[in-house]
C-alpha cells in the first residue's frame, strides 16, 4: 500500500502505537467511530473508497484529512488518508509526520 517514502513516514507513526493492525477497510473506520481505534493511516486509495467515511468520522468528533492535514476532496486527493478519533490525536500525528517529512528532505 505504501511507497518507500510513505512507508518511512508510516513507520514513524507506527512506532508511537501500542497495537498496529493492517487491513480492515471500512470495518476499521466503524471501530474508530465506536471509539476502539485512535488512528487510521492509508495510502493508495481512490476518493470513492473514503468519501462516505468522511461524514461518519467527522460526525463522531474525529478528524479525517490527507497526510498534510488538508481536507479531502476530489480536487486534491492523492490517495493518502489520515483519520483520527479526536482532533488532538490528529494534530499529534500531523506534527510527527511534519517532522518526518522535513527530516527526509534534509
Amino acid at each position: 500500500m505504501f511507497s518507500k517514502y510513505q512507508k518511512g513516514l508510516f513507520e514513524n507513526i507506527k512506532n508511537m502505537a501500542d497495537i498496529v493492525s493492517y487491513g480492515g477497510d471500512g470495518y476499521g473506520y466503524g471501530l474508530m467511530a465506536l471509539g476502539h481505534i485512535d488512528v487510521i493511516m492509508e495510502a493508495d486509495l481512490h476518493f470513492y473508497d473514503v468519501a462516505a467515511l468522511i461524514p461518519i468520522i467527522e460526525g463522531m468528533g474525529g478528524k479525517i484529512t490527507n497526510w498534510h492535514g488538508e481536507k479531502l476532496s476530489t480536487k486534491n486527493f492523492n490517495g493518502e488518508v489520515l483519520a483520527s478519533r479526536t482532533p488532538q490525536i490528529h494534530d499529534t500525528v500531523l506534527r510527527t509526520l511534519s517532522k518526518s517529512i522535513c527530516y527526509n528532505f534534509l
